[in-house]
């Protein structure tokens, strides 16, 4: 073998190191996109979990209910709802940026219809939505607009 042909082998052998290189590269790449995307909705998951949890379920059922609630309890209210609706801003911007699937965006998501079923908390949505990205203002209204009157505390007759 001459030394060009030697040369010549030595390019191909080079070329297909690349190649495989690339494909590696791409499925390590993948792999990792899967691991972000199941990372971002484990968080997701575990950020509307401890919200829900530190609901103080009595004071939502006497504001949903339509009883006089006081001022500081009325805060609290205010606080929680803000919290959550902050949960769901952080779905809607990954979903936005393809981090979790619209299925398990329209999952989560949905728990906005009864976050927002009662008048009272509709209200307290219109007065704080100012402090969010408008896409998301948009989208929520949009789908509460959708949902309308629907209420899903109060048994169908």
């Amino acid at each position: 073998m001459s030394i060009m042909e030697l040369g010549a082998l030595g390019e191909f052998v080079g070329a297909v190191g690349v190649v495989a290189t690339l494909a590696y590269l791409a499925v390590q790449i993948r792999q990792n996109t899967l691991a972000m995307r199941g990372a971002a909705l484990q968080t997701a998951y575990h950020d509307v979990r401890d919200n829900l949890n530190s609901l103080d379920t009595n004071l939502w059922r006497r504001f949903y209910d339509g009883e006089e609630v006081p001022p500081q309890d009325l805060s609290k209210i205010r606080q929680q709802l803000l919290n959550m609706m902050r949960g769901y801003e952080t779905m809607w911007w990954q979903k936005s940026h393809r981090m979790i699937h619209q299925d398990m965006y329209d999952g989560y998501i949905s728990a906005v219809r009864l976050t927002l079923a009662r008048e009272r908390s509709r209200r307290l949505w219109s007065d704080m939505k100012h402090r969010f990205h408008q896409g998301f203002v948009a989208e929520i209204d949009a789908y509460v607009e959708q949902e309308g009157g629907i209420d899903p505390y109060r048994p169908e007759s």
